[in-house]
């Protein structure tokens, strides 16, 4: 049972009563919006989920996003947008513990693929993608790219949404160029207009959505 006196609860009660306010009927279902950004209260934070912050907000995401889900699936509510809840936190200095918005999203951003298949653009709907040349049995969440030259590894690069934040990591080893630099194998930010490249595949990040503030 979660105190609704600790930061958490806050949230928790907040989300749920923006989710019911924002709630639509739609051909006889009740839809709710599936991105949830939350602004927390940053001395309550440190002072409730003391550690290492990276690994805190995850930690009280996975919280929140369980009881979220009960929440929706007891109500029997659908999930609109692209049908999954995904939880952006906000550190920030508040009057209150916290503030929450919720919108509909129907993917999270759009990669511009040139590869030898042609041109397509992707809609991303996952936090975290696999980018690799194509091959039968690919895993979850997976994008492939069509590489005659086999330039591009079946693990190539991963990418990771948070926060509004997107991060790209190479994961394999063949040269890959990112804004006419050589990518490491370190995570690198990534932003619209972005594009990397490797053989005669090429990836431009496009349509991810700025950080926004929620509104009291």
């Amino acid at each position: 049972m979660i105190e609704l006196t600790t930061l958490i609860g806050s949230a928790q009660l907040v989300a749920q009563e923006r989710l019911r306010a924002a709630a639509t009927l739609h051909e006889g279902r009740i839809i709710v919006p599936n991105i949830l950004t939350i602004a927390l209260q940053r001395t309550q934070f440190a002072a409730e989920w003391a550690g290492d912050p990276a690994q805190q907000l995850e930690r009280f995401r996975l919280g929140l996003a369980g009881v979220v889900g009960e929440f929706i699936q007891a109500n029997r509510w659908r999930v609109g947008g692209f049908g999954r809840v995904v939880i952006n936190l906000l550190l920030a200095d508040l009057d209150s513990p916290c503030r929450v918005n919720v919108q509909a999203w129907r993917k999270l951003y759009s990669c511009i693929i040139h590869d030898d298949a042609g041109q397509q653009t992707v809609s991303v709907r996952h936090q975290e993608i696999l980018v690799g040349r194509e091959h039968s049995n690919p895993p979850a969440q997976f994008l492939p790219l069509r590489d005659d030259a086999r330039q591009i590894s079946r693990r190539h690069l991963q990418f990771r949404y948070r926060d509004f934040r997107l991060q790209g990591q190479l994961l394999g080893h063949n040269p890959t160029i990112i804004n006419g630099a050589e990518m490491g194998t370190e995570p690198v930010p990534l932003d619209n207009g972005d594009e990397i490249t490797c053989g005669g595949c090429n990836i431009q990040i496009a349509e991810l959505s700025p950080s926004f503030f929620p509104e009291p």
